[in-house]
């Protein structure tokens, strides 16, 4: 089965997309200001890695893109469906208190494994 090739705009827009999709869902969920911005960043943070990638000749620039959409949902992915325990899991680390919260469920392992697997595979048989 050959992958499909995409030309560079077409993942320009997919990586928007998923960008756009990871703010809206985790931008909300933070509690302060400081968490709201330190969530903002994370994209970025993740797109000079994979400029920096580039640039020393590590990955090719058509090899980025997939892999950085695919963290990008992977780690979307995992949370899904999950909106409360994130909730629960970020409250009060604003002010630096240390929060009690439950461990996670064998679902979210689960749920987090999948996801993380599937979304791997994806970037590899796409990249």
């Amino acid at each position: 089965m050959y992958h499909p090739s995409l030309p560079t705009a077409a993942w320009w827009a997919i990586s928007i997309a998923t960008t756009v999709a990871f703010l809206a869902y985790f931008v909300p969920l933070m509690e302060t200001r400081r968490q709201k911005i330190k969530t903002a960043l994370a994209p970025l943070e993740m797109m000079a890695i994979g400029a920096a990638l580039t640039l020393v000749g590590y990955l090719g620039v058509n090899e980025v893109y997939p892999i950085y959409c695919a963290a990008l949902l992977a780690i979307l992915l995992m949370c899904v469906g999950r909106r409360k325990a994130v909730k629960t899991a970020f409250h009060g680390r604003g002010q630096g208190g240390a929060q009690q919260y439950g461990r996670p469920t064998a679902g979210m392992y689960v749920q987090m494994l999948l996801s993380t697997g599937v979304m791997v595979a994806l970037a590899i048989w796409v990249s």
